[in-house]
């Protein structure tokens, strides 16, 4: 995974048809692969693959990946425009930025458990998704000029309510999708898949930064959030 992210964050300065990017990218797939085999072949595999072929397992992964994913990369680049573009300190982007962690202070520990003893762990996680969606596409809307109240506050708020309905929940989903002698190991993986989603989309992000500049990386967020949401869609057809 850290040749994979080095291989993105390099490939505009190195060339995508490069050399070096397609011999990072091949050795990428090796490794993968590897670690693919010797998982299949040890008696005590630290990932059992067989517990992939559960598509509910699969899909709260990708949706990990993605709310994550969507933010990590959404924050680089609210960064570099408030800093760079706007003339922001760290501190007034930072108190900018705070709310959405506010909303996910108040509000978790008050609605989130309630709202998945009522509809189900899949369907409050696609709610929150779609939050995401919501607060990425909003954020498509920046220019130079843009207010703060009336644009960036309701978007950080979206995505705060994003974290509120989808982070625990997904965690939830995860677990309920394997049989209770794999929970351990499907928590482990979702776990992973939180952290491994902000490192390939910052990866991304930082490339087409580089190359077309904050307005398209802008569109990042917005794709990798409705990943998540197309991921969970399934969620909706359960009891």
């Amino acid at each position: 995974m850290l040749l994979l992210v080095f291989t993105l964050v390099e490939a505009p300065n190195a060339g995508w048809a490069s050399v070096r990017t397609l011999g990072s990218l091949a050795a990428v797939a090796v490794l993968l692969t590897a670690f693919a085999v010797i998982e299949r072949r040890v008696a005590s595999p630290l990932v059992r693959l067989g517990i992939l072929r559960s598509g509910a397992l699969v899909r709260a992964n990708v949706a990990a990946m993605s709310l994550l994913g969507g933010w990590v990369g959404a924050l680089f680049i609210i960064t570099l425009y408030l800093q760079d573009v706007r003339g922001w300190s760290a501190l007034q982007t930072g108190l900018a930025v705070c709310p959405s962690g506010v909303v996910v202070a108040i509000l978790a520990p008050r609605i989130a458990a309630p709202l998945v003893g009522r509809y189900g762990s899949g369907r409050v996680a696609l709610a929150g998704l779609t939050s995401s969606v919501a607060a990425y596409a909003q954020l498509q809307l920046l220019d130079a000029t843009s207010g703060y109240w009336t644009l960036m506050l309701p978007a950080f708020l979206l995505v705060g309510l994003a974290f509120t309905l989808t982070y625990g929940p997904l965690t939830m989903a995860a677990a309920d999708s394997v049989p209770a002698a794999d929970q351990g190991l499907a928590g482990g993986l979702v776990n992973t898949a939180f952290q491994v989603g902000p490192a390939l989309a910052l990866g991304v992000v930082s490339a087409v930064t580089a190359t077309g500049g904050l307005r398209a990386a802008l569109v990042v967020p917005l794709v990798v959030a409705a990943l998540g949401v197309a991921a969970m869609l399934p969620a909706l057809r359960r009891a």
